[in-house]
């Protein structure tokens, strides 16, 4: 085979994290997840025009939620990839591939009153304002008891993992191995502390990408709508794009719960 006929190497990528809320990450997470099933369902109420400052100031409140400290730990690890040449001091600030990990034992909602009045202060009105006073109360019910009882069936009592809340890359840098380097990075951290990874798919191209990282399908029956593992979101409300729907074609958004186990798992947290 000629030079010519050879494949193109991929860029070198370049990774780096932080445990402070990134502000670069704000635009490409509410760019990435403007059209995702999930978050349209959580919106669907918001007029179309309305949605892109909405999923804004949510997400500005998800970051700050994640960012807050808690019983003296970070409650989370904020990951950036970028292919940019020398990009390791810059990548946080601007990249092209971003991810949100919790770490093991924390919730996203577990805030503390100092960590309510900093989302307060840090606009959480403005985004009710946008995607509704009744969004938490929406989330508890349809995806947060779902994920509850997907994970309870999957681990130990008291057995706590990683959990990857969010990762999105931006369009114009797809296809070039971003989330994958991202999801091997954190993979890497969970292995040495023998930790599971956990993960919802909300879209078939996350769960594609998660497959071939080796993330596996958790098997839950008697999910909401599960039609063979998955749960869906706003059966007889909205489609499967997330928007508002009637009869037969309200069946809902599927979101299908993942896992990926350290090599030498065993359940219950315990290593071979």
């Amino acid at each position: 085979m000629s030079s010519d006929d050879a494949k193109p190497s991929r860029p070198e990528i370049t990774i780096s994290s932080t445990t402070e809320n990134p502000p670069a990450f704000l635009d490409l997470l509410t760019q990435a997840f403007l059209t995702d099933p999930a978050y349209t369902f959580f919106l669907h109420r918001v007029p179309w025009y309305l949605r892109p400052a909405a999923l804004y100031h949510l997400f500005g409140q998800n970051l700050i939620a994640c960012s807050v400290r808690r019983h003296g730990s970070s409650k989370a690890t904020f990951y950036a990839a970028s292919t940019e040449p020398n990009s390791s001091s810059n990548c946080i600030s601007s990249p092209q591939s971003c991810a949100v990990i919790l770490h093991p034992g924390m919730d996203v909602l577990d805030l503390g009153i100092g960590g309510w009045w900093k989302m307060l202060c840090g606009g959480a009105l403005k985004a009710f304002w946008y995607a509704g006073f009744n969004l938490i109360p929406r989330y508890v019910k349809h995806f947060e008891s779902q994920t509850i009882r997907a994970k309870k069936a999957t681990f130990a009592k008291g057995e706590t993992y990683y959990y990857m809340w969010h990762i999105a890359t931006d369009a114009a840098h797809r296809g070039k191995g971003l989330a994958p380097a991202l999801i091997r990075e954190v993979q890497e951290r969970a292995q040495s502390e023998g930790k599971a990874l956990w993960t919802e798919a909300s879209s078939p191209m996350s769960r594609v990408v998660y497959a071939k990282c080796g993330f596996v399908d958790v098997r839950v029956e008697g999910l909401k709508g599960s039609k063979g593992g998955e749960f869906r979101l706003g059966v007889g409300v909205v489609d499967e794009s997330g928007e508002r729907a009637g009869g037969e074609g309200a069946v809902g958004v599927p979101v299908f719960p993942m896992v990926w186990w350290p090599e030498g798992y065993v359940k219950g947290g315990e290593r071979k």
